[in-house]
């Protein structure tokens, strides 16, 4: 019989609050994921793009939803290139994600992303874009 198979700790419902204070690590997270959605939606705002012009409207449009049944592809459907226009829209999104893993008390994180994600429809160079999200996520 294993741990979990005990009858006391099936029961057992952490405390969110403690759950948050709880130093973490993360080994493989995308940075693509991660952007916070008012940091998105001011960059958005900011490069008039035809989105919602409210902050709720666009977290519906842009967000994977809170307690839905996992569905692969309409979490992929969220993904999009167009949001930057310039390599400090790279720089802006990526400092925000980082500085907004702290809420999370994350201590250490290996970040993934693809340079070609942000330089696709914005003709950005690959590397200028790898710098720029290293710079800005050591800030």
């Amino acid at each position: 019989m294993g741990l979990a198979d005990h009858k006391e700790i099936k029961n057992i419902r952490p405390d969110r609050n403690i759950l948050q204070a709880l130093p973490k690590i993360e080994v493989h997270r995308h940075l693509e994921g991660t952007y916070p959605i008012e940091s998105l939606f001011r960059m958005a705002q900011k490069n008039e793009l035809d989105v919602p012009g409210d902050l709720e409207s666009f977290r519906k449009a842009f967000q994977f939803p809170k307690n839905h049944e996992p569905d692969f592809l309409l979490f992929l459907s969220k993904f999009k290139k167009f949001w930057y226009k310039s390599i400090a829209d790279v720089a802006g999104i990526a400092y925000d994600s980082v500085k907004s893993f702290a809420d999370e008390n994350l201590h250490y994180i290996e970040l993934r992303f693809n340079p070609l994600h942000f330089t696709e429809l914005t003709g950005l160079n690959p590397k200028d874009v790898t710098k720029t999200i290293i710079d800005s996520s050591n800030a």
